[in-house]
């Protein structure tokens, strides 16, 4: 099968519909735990909202990558960011809480709520995450993999952990229904972009990528696992990030907390102090591209 003939504007769409939703999805990531803490001061509770927003990728994460081979991943993904819009949209309405809106906060909406939202948006994000990296090949030759593939980990670097925190905050001090109507809008933006992919793309980025359509689900996740336990750099990294992000998830779940009760910052405050963690990131997606990936593996394998 064919790749798309010309490389350069499917590639620039698919970029810009990611770097849209990863703004979305930082702007929401500053926004839910000033929320909470708005909501309550329990750090359990406020713990609670980070936890519901990481549980999709611990329960849903196989699952999901079974269906992004069964189905046209840009019609997945278009199809995810618009339920995305859809349920920013209703949360700023009110109607997941049934009460008149987010626009007053206190008192209008409770931590059971929010955790659902968190829920909803993120399985919606897990789906879509592991169908944007597994559809990058079907936009770009082999040959230009890396590259692309460091600018899309830039992009994700400087939307989603650097400007997205800064702008939630910045949001969520004007008024706290902001973050998560701009986090709509960013959603719908991304839709409409994947959608003119669709538009001119061939069959290989439209149609199902395996003919796993019969196989049965579990055997699919068995034999995933099976390959996960053969392949000892994806091992490796997987066990490096998973103990990386279990001790800064559970510092990030209360940081919220700490940041306005001992550091007396406000949302702006707790927006800038989310955003300059992702220096260190930002660099490196920049470099990513240049660093040698054997000498790169060897290292991780050691």
């Amino acid at each position: 099968m064919r790749v798309l003939p010309d490389r350069r504007s499917p590639f620039l769409l698919y970029w810009t519909s990611a770097t849209c939703s990863y703004l979305g999805d930082g702007v929401r990531v500053t926004a839910l735990p000033l929320l909470a803490a708005s909501l309550s001061s329990s750090p359990s509770q406020v713990a609670a909202v980070s936890a519901a927003a990481g549980l999709p990728w611990l329960v849903f994460g196989l699952p999901a990558g079974v269906l992004v081979d069964r189905v046209a991943r840009a019609r997945l993904m278009t199809l995810l960011q618009t339920v995305r819009g859809v349920v920013g949209a209703l949360a700023v309405a009110g109607v997941l809480t049934g009460r008149i809106g987010i626009v007053a906060l206190a008192g209008r909406i409770g931590i059971v709520a929010l955790a659902v939202l968190a829920v909803l948006l993120g399985t919606c994000e897990v789906i879509f995450d592991l169908a944007s990296h597994a559809l990058l090949p079907e936009l770009v030759a082999a040959g230009r993999l890396q590259w692309a593939n460091g600018r899309l980990v830039s992009a994700e670097v400087t939307a989603f952990e650097f400007v997205g925190p800064l702008l939630g905050g910045v949001l969520f001090a004007v008024t706290a229904a902001l973050p998560f109507a701009v986090d709509a809008v960013t959603f719908f933006g991304s839709a409409v972009l994947l959608a003119m992919i669709l538009r001119a793309a061939t069959p290989r980025a439209t149609s199902q990528p395996f003919d796993t359509a019969r196989e049965p689900v579990a055997r699919q996740m068995m034999e995933g696992l099976r390959w996960f336990a053969r392949s000892p750099l994806v091992r490796t990294l997987t066990l490096l990030t998973s103990s990386i992000n279990l001790g800064a998830g559970g510092f990030y779940a209360v940081l919220v907390l700490f940041a306005r009760d001992e550091l007396a910052l406000g949302p702006t405050g707790y927006g800038v102090l989310i955003a300059v963690s992702a220096l260190g990131s930002l660099a490196a997606g920049s470099v990513a591209e240049k660093v040698d990936s054997g000498r790169a593996r060897q290292l991780v394998c050691l």
